[in-house]
């Protein structure tokens, strides 16, 4: 990246080169957050140390997660896959007739990683 923050032409080309042989390991990415003007200043202030928080120890807590090129995903390390499967499952079990609050609360709060 260049001071300004734009990637130059050529850190470009490598980066979709990458990308074609399938390795996304350099894709760029970002998050959106979205701040509403009904948030309390108690809420504002979580957030805000949950990115310090995560600046000040994401090399630590990249252990917790292998990283795959291919997806350009993270997965932690003791996912088994069960939450994909369970997520898979409502789907599967509601098609297109949609989803009920009251059809998911019998499902229950507690996930298993």
């Amino acid at each position: 990246m260049t001071r300004e923050g734009f990637l130059s032409r050529e850190r470009s080309r490598r980066i979709t080169d990458m990308i074609d042989r399938g390795d996304k390991t350099d894709k760029p990415g970002w998050v959106r957050i979205s701040l509403h003007p009904t948030m309390t200043d108690e809420e504002a202030y979580r957030l805000l140390d949950a990115i310090e928080a995560l600046a000040a120890h994401h090399l630590h807590w990249a252990s917790d997660y292998r990283y795959d090129r291919q997806s350009n995903e993270f997965v932690h390390v003791r996912d088994s896959g069960a939450i994909a499967r369970r997520v898979h499952q409502w789907f599967d079990e509601f098609g297109e007739t949609g989803v009920l609050a009251t059809t998911w609360e019998p499902m229950g709060l507690g996930y298993e990683i």
